[in-house]
Parts: C-alpha cells; sequence; structure tokens
C-alpha cells in the first residue's frame, strides 16, 4: 500500500502492481482514494515496460475512493497517479493506493 501527498505539479505516486489474478478470477485489482482540499487534474496511469512509458488510463478532478479491475492478466503492468505539468492549482491530494 502506498500512502502519499502530492501537492504539485509533476509529482507522482511510487508505482504499483495489481494484485495477482485468482483462481476463476480472471484480472488483477487495484484500488485507491484521493482526499483533501485541492484544485488540479489527477491522472491514472499504467506502463507496460517497468516505468519507462506511461499511459493515462483515467482523470479525476475530485476526491474520490474507487478500485479497478485490469482487463489485463500480466504481471508486469505498473500503475500511477500523477498531476502533470500544468493541471496543479492548489492544495493538497491525500492519496492512498492499494493492489
Amino acid at each position: 500500500m502506498i500512502q502519499t501527498i502530492l501537492d504539485g505539479e509533476g509529482q507522482s505516486t511510487n508505482s504499483i502492481r495489481p494484485s495477482k489474478p485468482k483462481i476463476g478470477i480472471e484480472s488483477g485489482h487495484i484500488a485507491f482514494s484521493l482526499s483533501g482540499t485541492w484544485t488540479a487534474t489527477v491522472h491514472l496511469q499504467r506502463s507496460f515496460d517497468d516505468g519507462s512509458s506511461w499511459l493515462d488510463t483515467d482523470l479525476f478532478e475530485a476526491n474520490i475512493e474507487t478500485s479497478i479491475s485490469d482487463l489485463t492478466t500480466e504481471t508486469d503492468v505498473l500503475y500511477r497517479l500523477t498531476i502533470k505539468s500544468g493541471n496543479y492549482t492548489s492544495g493538497s491530494v491525500d492519496i492512498i493506493l492499494a493492489n
């Protein structure tokens, strides 16, 4: 589990791998929470090359608690949350990211 605060542009959480698929379940899983008082766009990103490059999968502009099932069964996929350059206005995003 990763617990961190993002409070500026160009900041990212550490990366995390989805939970491994279990028998009868064909996908991995991640869960995360964004909370606090903030104005920014937080992107959920994933990487298929061990973090060399990142692809946006979703974006969030308000507090949320959610989970996502990774539709792939690849064990080398990484996820992170990030505030890109130009996507931060104010405040601190309290983040919990877990598999």
